[in-house]
């Protein structure tokens, strides 16, 4: 597990290069914990929410309709979306069973930030670990929830995705591929 989220950061290093300690800490939060962060207990709003972000999505060209975070893990992109043959209902189903099947754990996401730092000290990224060392202090004090990307990463990349269990999507292309 340690040495595949140790490929994905650099991976994600590479290709935003713009990233910051939180969009960082954001991948190793949903490496660890997978879409939990999203309260998907409530199918119909999280259907209306994502709806409605489909329906405001600005137009950009993805180079994959998924990447990997790890652990299983994908960010599945919006904009593939009919590529994939993926409805907005098909989206919140594959992440609600994400999320009831990842629990995650402390002790991993220790071992995961640890990794982080690690990599982050090679220079890997535009950021520093005492930088990173700031940000990870101000997500203890906010409670270690799953932070939002940074102003800097939402305006280079404009991400949009859901994290799912990359199975599913594998499920999907396969079932097309009939």
């Amino acid at each position: 597990m340690i040495l595949d989220l140790y490929a994905v950061l650099k991976l994600h290093a590479q290709r935003y290069p713009l990233m910051q300690p939180e969009d960082a800490l954001k991948l190793v939060y949903q490496n660890e914990y997978g879409p939990g962060h999203l309260f998907l207990h409530d199918r119909d709003a999280a259907l209306a929410r994502l709806t409605e972000e489909l329906r405001t999505l600005p137009d950009r060209q993805e180079d994959l309709p998924y990447e990997t975070l790890g652990n299983g893990m994908v960010r599945l992109h919006l904009r593939a979306l009919g590529t994939l043959h993926l409805t907005p209902a098909d989206v919140v189903e594959m992440m609600q069973k994400t999320a009831g099947s990842v629990t995650g754990s402390d002790e991993e996401m220790q071992l995961k930030l640890s990794l982080l730092r690690a990599v982050t000290a090679t220079g890997a990224f535009d950021f520093s670990v005492p930088e990173l060392e700031v940000c990870l202090n101000a997500w203890e004090a906010e409670g270690r929830t799953c932070p939002a990307h940074s102003v800097r990463y939402r305006k280079a990349y404009v991400p949009a995705y859901r994290v799912v269990n990359g199975d599913f999507v594998e499920i999907q292309k396969a079932e097309e591929e009939f």
